[in-house]
């Protein structure tokens, strides 16, 4: 009896979890008509920059922990999740599939000097962001988030915007 008592209780503590991570849409908007989550394992979103870039790299990343000096998190064929690109105007998209569940840093840098990279070549972007370069995490600007900011599954029809603001 006290174990059938113990499985209903924690039947409607993760019903509550749940109901309560698709009310908050994980800070990203959004949800399936169902109004739970989602397996979806895409993320997307746009993100906007304080100025122009005039043709220059970007670098935009989902990541694993906030540490630049290692590389970014990977697909389960060992690809890596991040998008190099040519950024002209001031907004860049990307969207990443076959995202792994987990928590994850979002975060983008645009090599507005070029000092890390080569828009004549394959953009990648190498090395710290300098003064005046373009930088941001993922609904916290240039503070660096105190925990994760994309939980993967998410709520369906999520899509992560953010701005990015100037490095000082």
């Amino acid at each position: 009896m006290a174990r059938c008592r113990q499985s209903t209780l924690l039947e409607t503590w993760l019903s509550a979890c749940a109901l309560a991570i698709s009310a908050c849409g994980g800070g990203a908007g959004g949800a399936d008509p169902g109004g739970g989550m989602t397996m979806e394992s895409i993320v997307s979103g746009s993100v906007t920059l304080p100025a122009d870039a005039n043709g220059t790299c970007g670098m935009i990343a989902l990541d694993e922990d906030t540490s630049g000096s290692n590389s970014v998190a990977q697909r389960a064929d060992g690809s890596y999740l991040v998008s190099f690109q040519t950024v002209s105007g001031s907004s860049a998209s990307f969207s990443f599939d076959d995202v792994p569940g987990g928590s994850y840093y979002l975060w983008a840098y645009i090599d507005v000097d070029s000092s890390n990279s080569d828009p004549t070549g394959d953009c990648e972007v190498t090395g710290a962001p300098t003064p005046g370069d373009h930088f941001g995490y993922y609904d916290t600007g240039l503070s660096e988030p105190s925990a994760a900011n994309v939980l993967v599954p998410h709520v369906q029809g999520s899509s992560f915007d953010f701005q990015l603001g100037l490095v000082p």
